[in-house]
């Protein structure tokens, strides 16, 4: 248990670090809204924020005893809805899986809190996927939760085929590799008929897509018993089951992590921001 739990609470830890930036410090931030719509300008008022004092207005507003402090009013925007699909069958607990999985949850979950979106939370593992609405920061840690429970199993491919799509939320799917990518078009085409568009966040341990430097004889336990046969050539089938994989993700917004960083931080962050702006839920 501890072998998972360790790596996601490191990848939960580096995701805050690294989508601080762009809330706070010098670097430009990707947010360029404040999930507010402007209204109008009034006078300042005790407890109003002193950013949204309009310095120009107020030195053309004279008082009695001076100039007035003049503010920008808005008005919240809609709340937004996002579904996010985390895959946390038996495979996704490979290698630097678990931390890269928390990465990328932690990460949307913090832009989704920082603009008030709400989360359906969508567990892939086990015998049924199961559907909660929760609040950003909940979604995170229901998941560092499971993570930390340890492999829950259950069929990728099946549990994926049996996600529900319905509404129009944009669909954030984090999962690895092991899929079908005809199980995966099903999923596409689905979203299509329901004008739900779809991010698809792929993690995964370069061991499982990059062949060793020596080549030689390997052995792979398949559901009809043990396969024999050259490294190479099972690796040259891994390398065009990606290839058929990512052509399907490619329908939509697609997002492949190996590891962590601000410059994957970042890349999300956007794709976070572009799928939302392609809806109006």
């Amino acid at each position: 248990m501890d072998d998972y739990c360790r790596p996601a609470r490191i990848g939960f830890r580096a995701a805050r670090a690294a989508s601080s930036i762009y809330y706070h410090g010098s670097s430009p931030s990707i947010f360029k809204g404040r999930g507010l719509e402007y209204v109008d300008f009034r006078e300042y008022s005790p407890g109003d924020e002193p950013g949204r004092i309009d310095w120009r207005l107020t030195a053309r507003s004279p008082g009695e005893s001076g100039y007035r402090l003049m503010v920008r009013e808005y008005e919240e925007e809609h709340i937004r809805r996002v579904h996010l699909a985390v895959g946390l069958y038996d495979s996704m607990f490979y290698g630097v899986k678990p931390r890269v999985l928390a990465y990328i949850v932690t990460l949307i979950s913090r832009v989704a809190e920082r603009l008030g979106d709400e989360v359906y939370l969508t567990i892939l593992a086990g015998e049924e996927a199961k559907v909660r609405l929760l609040r950003p920061p909940l979604a995170t840690y229901t998941v560092l939760r499971e993570l930390c429970q340890g492999p829950r199993g259950g069929d990728p491919d099946r549990l994926l085929a049996g996600l529900r799509i319905s509404g129009r939320p944009p669909l954030i799917l984090v999962v690895d590799y092991n899929l079908s990518p005809s199980i995966l078009e099903g999923v596409f085409a689905r979203a299509r008929s329901a004008g739900v568009p779809v991010l698809t966040v792929i993690v995964y341990d370069r061991r499982e897509v990059e062949p060793p430097p020596v080549d030689g004889v390997a052995a792979v336990e398949s559901p009809v018993g043990m396969v024999y046969g050259r490294v190479g050539e099972f690796y040259g089938q891994v390398r065009r089951h990606v290839a058929r994989v990512e052509a399907v993700a490619r329908m939509g917004l697609l997002a492949k992590a190996q590891g962590t960083g601000p410059g994957l931080a970042r890349r999300i962050l956007g794709l976070y921001l572009r799928l939302r702006g392609r809806t109006g839920v």
